[in-house]
């Protein structure tokens, strides 16, 4: 199931992640067992629209809203009833937004930086068994702040020979790899 279907609507009506756990693998867990866990909690009620919306999202795919009619069944969904599709793109944005820079990042809440603490790997073995699941997946990043030189990758244990070097090219092109 995909569960940013039902992860936007119940964050934008109640305000919280639907399926938050206090680890990431009980999070998981309630995403795969979510006829269990979904619920709806009456202390912040939602519209018999919502709510109709969000389990018509949260269910097999073969009656999942759309799954019969396309886009213009989800369109037609009663949640959306005073939504002008036509025009949408039209409409000022609710929130004006002010982009001074690429990297401009004066829009979004400020976090403290905090120190992560990575696990001691004792035995490689066991930890080498985690990667099995990133065999043939290829990442890039394409970075697209302006000052894309502060990050330099260790080489890793397993392939000691690879290394990131510092991106000297225009914003927005990917670093090399070696």
């Amino acid at each position: 199931m995909g569960w940013l279907r039902v992860e936007v609507p119940l964050r934008f009506g109640h305000g919280f992640p639907p399926f938050c756990a206090s680890t990431a693998h009980e999070t998981y867990q309630n995403v795969m067992s979510w006829r269990e866990t979904l619920t709806f909690p009456p202390e912040t009620p939602i519209s018999k629209e919502a709510h109709d919306l969000i389990t018509s999202l949260c269910t097999d795919a073969e009656s999942r809203l759309g799954s019969n009619g396309g886009l213009e069944q989800f369109r037609k969904h009663p949640f959306f009833v005073n939504v002008d599709w036509e025009n949408i793109r039209e409409r000022p944005a609710a929130i004006p937004v002010q982009i001074r820079s690429i990297d401009d990042t004066s829009n979004f809440d400020e976090f403290p930086d905090e120190d992560l603490t990575w696990p001691n790997v004792t035995d490689p073995k066991k930890s080498y068994k985690k990667d099995l699941a990133f065999i043939n997946y290829t990442y890039k990043a394409f970075d697209g702040c302006s000052s894309c030189d502060r990050r330099i990758a260790r080489p890793t244990s397993h392939h000691p020979q690879r290394h990131v070097r510092p991106c000297t090219a225009a914003a927005g092109t990917a670093p090399s790899v070696g």
